[in-house]
């Protein structure tokens, strides 16, 4: 999940410079929500326990770094 975290931090970075601060902060709390879904479902559902947990957190990173890079991608 290092990797997502740093390329986040980065592009939270970019859209400062544009003076747009909603678009981090509504892609991180996508990715967050998606974690509380993600959580149970692995852990409990998929009976994953711990293993299931590191997965699910580094799916939601992903998933907002992703969505920066897409509402970047749209915006340049």
């Amino acid at each position: 999940g290092a990797p997502a975290v740093v390329l986040s931090l980065a592009l939270q970075g970019i859209f400062r410079g544009f003076k747009d601060t909603k678009t981090p902060v509504l892609c991180l709390g996508i990715g967050n929500l998606s974690a509380v879904f993600l959580f149970p479902l692995l852990m409990y559902f998929f009976q994953l326990g711990i293993a299931g947990a590191a997965i699910s957190t580094v799916l939601s990173q992903y998933i907002g770094t992703l969505l920066m890079i897409w509402f970047l991608n749209k915006r340049v």
